[in-house]
């Protein structure tokens, strides 16, 4: 057995010791669960393949230093993100928000809103899916993945986002009022996201939708999930890794499923097309050239997102753009098309093993994200948007982050009113004067105690 096994065998261990040693209640939705388990899940699980493979692809970056270097990332990362989200959690515990219903005037604000959004992002879909040859074509014959994502459809997928936003204020409505309604209509805003995940197999949605759905299950219901059921999800998300982009080819949707189980339960015999392998390929790049980023990934993807060339004009925006690696756009977008680029790869792009600290700070903002849902609708609201997106970017792209963080910020921001879920003033005055009250008849009593 290589030390390159060895050591990988021993990450994969430590970070599923810390996944099971949380997989339990309401620890199921918290980052150490399941940034170890997506870490195992999506980018170790695929390491230890390509290891074993004794591929050509695994010998010459075996050859070049590129796999001691990605083990050093991969550790690194582990290590920060962890470390970061501990140091920042506050000492103090505290197992779930205040049960605040919000008042009827709020209720029908945030299901207009979410309705809205919801309806807008419906018809993007229905525009997006007519530019891929119709809903059927879309869906079943693989026009989703014919379409190239520059200018109409790079906006309908930003607007098809919106739908996420109205799934988590319906089961944000549904687990503060218990009224049914709002889980159906939190389900019904939920089927693009799984129709991505029936028809077009897109693995992160599988992720996205658990977070949505089981963090106000498992929060504010008595279901609880124990650690057989974790440790089932995480395998899960393994099989989804090697099942899902066999299920993308014309010859895997035609394929028995019992085949397609063998295909991707077994070695494989070439690595070239695997995110990994790309991840690889990134780190090898960079460290050849010596030439970092420096942060303009970040920037860059603001520029592509928000800034429309149709009002700028497509020579003004072109000039916005931050000078990027050449073999970005070499190698990547024609040769891994639809393939997730790894953003443990990308931080050493932008960073060289400086950019492990980015997980560290990932770390530390879920850490604040948590404690900002306590009794505030736009924080908790705000947490289950950004939770998927910052656990994902470890094995997904590094980029997301700031068009969703923005994206959701603003609409949280404009679709949720600032005291939904808080007390009102007069109720808060009272809450604390009651406090005061308590805390003042307790120090008498004490008082008359020490003087008897």
């Amino acid at each position: 057995m290589s030390t390159e096994l060895l050591i990988t065998y021993g990450l994969t261990l430590g970070l599923l010791v810390i996944a099971i040693r949380n997989a339990h209640g309401i620890h199921l939705m918290k980052f150490p669960f399941l940034f170890a388990g997506v870490f195992v899940a999506f980018v170790l699980f695929q390491l230890i393949a390509i290891i074993q493979s004794g591929s050509y692809v695994y010998e010459v970056y075996r050859n070049t230093g590129v796999v001691s270097t990605t083990l050093i990332l991969l550790t690194g990362s582990s290590i920060f993100g962890l470390a970061g989200y501990y140091l920042a959690r506050p000492k103090v515990r505290r197992e779930r928000p205040l049960f605040m219903p919000p008042t009827r005037r709020q209720e029908r604000f945030l299901d207009l809103t979410s309705a809205a959004l919801g309806i807008i992002a419906i018809i993007a879909f229905f525009m997006l899916a007519r530019i891929g040859g119709g809903v059927r074509n879309y869906l079943l014959s693989g026009g989703f993945y014919s379409i190239y994502f520059e200018g109409l459809p790079t906006y309908l997928v930003f607007v098809i986002r919106f739908t996420y936003v109205s799934i988590v204020i319906q089961m944000w409505l549904w687990a503060r009022t218990r009224k049914m309604y709002h889980l159906y209509l939190g389900l019904f805003f939920g089927l693009i996201p799984m129709m991505n995940v029936l028809f077009l197999f897109r693995r992160t949605e599988v992720l996205t939708l658990g977070i949505f759905y089981g963090y106000f299950i498992i929060n504010y219901t008595r279901i609880r999930l124990g650690r057989i059921a974790a440790v089932g999800a995480i395998a899960g998300m393994m099989v989804a890794m090697r099942l899902f982009p066999l299920l993308r080819t014309e010859e895997g949707r035609n394929s028995d499923i019992s085949d397609l189980f063998a295909q991707a339960l077994s070695s494989r015999e070439t690595f070239e097309n695997t995110e990994i392998a790309g991840a690889m390929y990134r780190i090898y790049s960079t460290s050849l050239t010596q030439y970092y980023e420096y942060g303009s990934i970040f920037w860059n993807a603001f520029v592509q997102q928000f800034v429309p060339a149709s009002l700028v004009g497509s020579a003004t925006k072109q000039g916005l753009f931050l000078r990027q690696s050449e073999f970005e756009f070499a190698y990547f977008t024609e040769q891994l098309n639809y393939l997730s680029p790894m953003g443990f790869s990308q931080a050493f792009q932008q960073f060289g093993y400086y950019g492990m600290l980015l997980f560290g700070l990932i770390g530390i903002w879920v850490a604040k994200l948590e404690q900002s849902r306590y009794g505030t609708a736009r924080g908790e609201i705000f947490l289950v948007l950004m939770v998927p997106a910052l656990l994902l970017i470890v094995g997904a792209d590094l980029s997301l982050i700031v068009s969703k963080a923005i994206t959701f910020g603003v609409l949280v921001y404009f679709c949720v009113p600032a005291r939904t879920g808080l007390l009102t003033k007069k109720a808060d005055r009272a809450a604390r004067s009651e406090a005061r009250a308590r805390q003042q008849e307790s120090l008498r009593a004490s008082q008359m105690v020490e003087g008897i």
